[in-house]
């Protein structure tokens, strides 16, 4: 389970939009996503996001093996 924790970004209700991006190929398919590498950018993940543009999206890169759970929900 990962913990939610309040941080500067998730508090003021902004996405976090400057992260490093690389593409991914997936067969015919490139996506271009953003890299949530540390365990605050992992906590906010796409929170604050209004509209995704196709072909998008976030990789998630967690540290060791644990049973993970994901939820995106902005209120």
């Amino acid at each position: 389970m990962i913990w939610l924790g309040c941080s500067s970004s998730f508090a003021q209700g902004t996405p976090q939009m400057g992260l490093e991006r690389t593409q991914l190929i997936a067969g015919m398919h490139r996506l271009d996503v953003q890299l949530a590498q540390t365990q605050e950018q992992r906590q906010i993940g796409l929170m604050w996001r209004k509209d995704m543009p196709q072909h998008e999206g976030m990789c998630l890169f967690l540290t060791k093996p644990a049973p993970n759970a994901f939820g995106c929900a902005t209120r």
